[in-house]
């Protein structure tokens, strides 16, 4: 019972890289909307986006790399289209 609590309390603190925000596809949007996203790279194997945000909207060097996901080729072909509005690298 203590051993469970403590990893309870050990998960719940955390360290300050652990308790950053994950970022969402919404987020990844909004990001793309606001300018903010340098490049992107799609893996449509596994439905995922590595996003590289510019130096400027990111608040540290550890948030400015994310993976996110997406569900499927209609919102895969969405994105695509935002980041070519935006002139973001893909």
């Amino acid at each position: 019972m203590v051993l469970l609590l403590a990893f309870f309390a050990q998960r719940m603190m955390g360290t300050p890289e652990k308790q950053t925000k994950e970022q969402v596809y919404s987020d990844l949007v909004t990001q793309i909307e606001q300018g903010k996203v340098q490049s992107v790279v799609i893996a449509p194997r596994d439905q995922s986006i590595e996003v590289t945000l510019k130096e400027s909207a990111a608040a540290s060097k550890n948030e400015r790399n994310y993976t996110t996901g997406y569900t499927g080729e209609e919102q895969a072909n969405a994105l695509i289209a935002k980041l070519e509005a935006e002139k973001a690298k893909i």
